[in-house]
């Protein structure tokens, strides 16, 4: 199979996780060859990759079993729903926060993304937040809406000096919506984001963090020094209401299904991967 050729990251042949022995063949220090990924086939999720996030923030409304996160036709799914006394129950997310860190590359995943008032799903990376600080990239987050989802940066100071910055907030003093002109949110063009599978991915260099919706790139965001000792692990999150953010909606269909068909890491020769 074709590899990712450096600076061309859409060549839909290069991404279905399938290679041969005749990768050897070819310049790693220029093509992207998959590093990393789960395409969650099998029977049960592969704990060995994955754990369950937690946030006390969530008031025991996450529940982790067999009813809540399983495997079914190749892919996870996660699933919340409501109780009989009108409280919410919901799986918390997955992370790879025990398996594997990295450090730039091309990361993807391919799912189909329940949408709802009140209902939060996202993909993102994480770094430790203690000490020295850290860096949580928002692949995207859907906030609930039905057609958009958008892009963020955060930046966790130092221990010491308390809170965080984030695009947001203003982060290098320039619009929270649009940076340089470009959007940070993706507007679907045709149907919903719950209606199909779609790919969702970040291309992270040395020089730029770069947000990818389908195949299309909709924000590009300069990579800075406090980006270059940057550790990430994986999280795909999933919640039904939030403690101060908008509650979910009345007419919401449950149960509500968050589906990944795959998460994959590409990266070339000298980009940093840490597994235990």
């Amino acid at each position: 199979k074709k590899m990712l050729e450096k600076g061309s990251i859409t060549d839909a042949d290069s991404k279905t996780g399938t290679y041969s022995e005749t990768v050897a063949g070819y310049d790693s220090s220029s093509y992207y060859t998959l590093k990393w990924g789960d395409d969650f086939d099998g029977d049960t999720l592969d704990m060995t990759k994955w754990s369950f996030p937690t946030d006390s923030r969530e008031d025991g409304n996450m529940f982790n079993d067999d009813s809540t996160v399983y495997l079914k036709d190749g892919a996870i799914v996660m699933l919340g729903g409501q109780r009989n006394d009108g409280t919410y129950y919901h799986c918390s997310g997955i992370q790879s926060i025990d398996s594997m860190r990295f450090n730039f590359g091309y990361l993807e995943m391919r799912a189909k993304i329940p949408d709802g008032k009140g209902v939060y799903t996202s993909f993102w990376l994480n770094a430790d937040r203690t000490g020295a600080g850290g860096i949580e990239i928002d692949i995207f987050e859907s906030l609930g809406m039905a057609k958009t989802q958008r892009a963020n940066i955060h930046y966790w100071r130092p221990q010491a000096d308390g809170g965080h910055t984030s695009l947001d907030d203003g982060l290098y003093g320039k619009d929270v919506n649009k940076i340089d002109g470009k959007d940070r949110q993706y507007v679907v063009k045709n149907g919903l984001l719950s209606d199909q599978f779609r790919t969702i991915g970040l291309y992270w260099t040395p020089e730029e963090i770069t947000f990818i919706y389908d195949g299309e790139v909709y924000y590009t965001q300069p990579s800075d020094e406090f980006h270059f000792d940057q550790y990430e692990y994986i999280l795909a999150g999933f919640n039904i209401g939030w403690p101060n953010r908008t509650p979910p909606a009345e007419d919401l269909q449950f149960p509500l299904e968050y589906h990944i068909d795959y998460i994959r890491l590409f990266q070339i020769d000298g980009q940093g991967l840490r597994c235990n």
